[in-house]
């Protein structure tokens, strides 16, 4: 890409996954309104998508992006402006955090399709909860059905 004074190639490729990796994108109408979105709010704020794919309970995207970005300002972008999916589509209308905060990035020359599985294999699925780690001054997951 080239701006008027910097030619650059910043590319990084992310993996986000929905709130509890609920499953809403098995509709392919959610599927289609989410992947439009995700193209409007790049071309607004010039991010190049070369990747993206929907799955089920996750997106994987790779955009082109200029110095002055950062990946938590794509991340923020790309969640913020997809939020309308909760009032266009009332199955989500109760859900008051469509997204989890989570994301992974990685700036290799290829897609991380193995540590993005990872990734989102470790997030939290709908039934669990957070214990507290005094220990490690850390939140850890329990998957475990709540009783």
């Amino acid at each position: 890409m080239k701006d008027k004074f910097v030619t650059h190639f910043i590319q990084f490729h992310f993996a986000f996954s929905t709130k509890v990796r609920r499953k809403v994108f098995k509709n392919e109408e959610v599927k289609n309104r989410t992947a439009e979105l995700i193209r409007q709010t790049c071309k607004k704020h010039g991010f190049q998508i070369r990747y993206l794919e929907i799955y089920p309970e996750h997106i994987r995207i790779t955009v082109v992006v200029s110095p002055n970005q950062s990946p938590r300002f794509i991340m923020a972008k790309l969640k913020k402006e997809t939020q309308i999916l909760r009032k266009e589509f009332k199955q989500f209308a109760n859900i008051r955090n469509f997204w989890t905060q989570a994301f992974l990035v990685s700036t290799k020359q290829s897609f991380p399709h193995k540590e993005a599985a990872e990734f989102i294999s470790n997030l939290p699925k709908r039934f669990g909860n957070v214990v507290d780690k005094p220990e490690t001054h850390l939140k850890e997951y329990v998957n475990e059905k709540v009783k």
